[in-house]
């Protein structure tokens, strides 16, 4: 027997969201010869909490998380410390880019990107 997983559904889902929530950004992604990529994008801005927070983990209090639909920014495949996010005119570093915790089934969906700056 095999399960069909509606990535489709779940796709239209973050799509939705985006739509009530989200704030335009720019994922700007350096290339191998040192120039910028821009990525036009939308996405979901997430707060940590202090809650939230692991002594010694990746994410520090200020960092935020972005979620980015997959299909909107074709082009990034992923993001290192070298890139950046462009949000409300101001430019942050990138601390995580994490494409498996958004996939349905191998399909990547969303990226969840933290941000610090």
């Amino acid at each position: 027997m095999s399960i069909t997983l509606p990535t489709a559904d779940i796709t239209a889902a973050y799509r939705d969201a985006l739509k009530a929530v989200g704030v335009p950004v720019v994922l700007r992604v350096r290339q191998a010869d040192g120039s910028m990529v821009d990525h036009n994008a939308v996405a979901m801005k997430k707060t940590y909490r202090p809650q939230d927070l692991l002594a010694g983990g990746l994410v520090q209090i200020g960092d935020f998380s972005l979620i980015v639909l997959a299909e909107d920014v074709p082009g990034i495949v992923t993001m290192e410390q070298r890139d950046r996010v462009l949000l409300d005119g101001r430019e942050y570093g990138i601390v995580g880019f994490d494409r498996m915790t958004r996939s349905v089934a191998g399909r990547e969906l969303a990226y969840d990107i933290v941000c610090r700056g």
